[in-house]
């Protein structure tokens, strides 16, 4: 997945979650302190662009769109506190000034959902699908 999107292995790590029956869910997760830039979101699910997010998994096409939700974000800053990281990844004023669409999250008509990390905290804001800002970023994130 590294190659795929032309940035270091080193920079994903396996996280786990919870789903709602209290299972464990482990997801290969870019955990970077900046996520990739790729545009808005109406730029991510452009139907042209599917090629670009799917990567090969034991022969079956997987979609690194689908699995970033706001469990996911939560746990990628969780991990990150805990071995030490600084600054944390999308931490405003530390120098990276960063947010991550959710992108495995279901959009409003107009906006979606990035997760971002400020003052301690840890939240979720609306943007506009057209939002073609640098400062949000992409984490490509699969369900292993």
């Amino acid at each position: 997945m590294a190659e795929k999107f032309g940035v270091c292995e080193e920079e994903f790590s396996i996280l786990e979650t919870t789903n709602g029956n209290g299972e464990s869910r482990f997801t290969a997760t870019y955990t970077a302190a900046k996520g990739i830039y790729k545009g808005s979101w109406s730029q991510i699910f452009a139907k042209r662009e599917d090629k670009e997010f799917k990567v090969d998994v034991n022969g079956k096409k997987i979609d690194t769109r689908k699995a970033m939700n706001w469990d996911l974000y939560k746990a990628l800053i969780i991990n990150a506190k805990v071995i030490g990281v600084t600054p944390l990844p999308d931490s405003y004023g530390q120098g990276v000034n960063t947010r991550t669409w959710l992108t495995g999250e279901e959009a409003f008509p107009r906006t979606a959902l990035c997760g971002c990390h400020n003052d301690g905290h840890t939240f979720t804001i609306l943007r506009g699908h057209s939002v073609g800002t640098r400062s949000i970023r992409f984490r490509p994130a699969v369900v292993i």
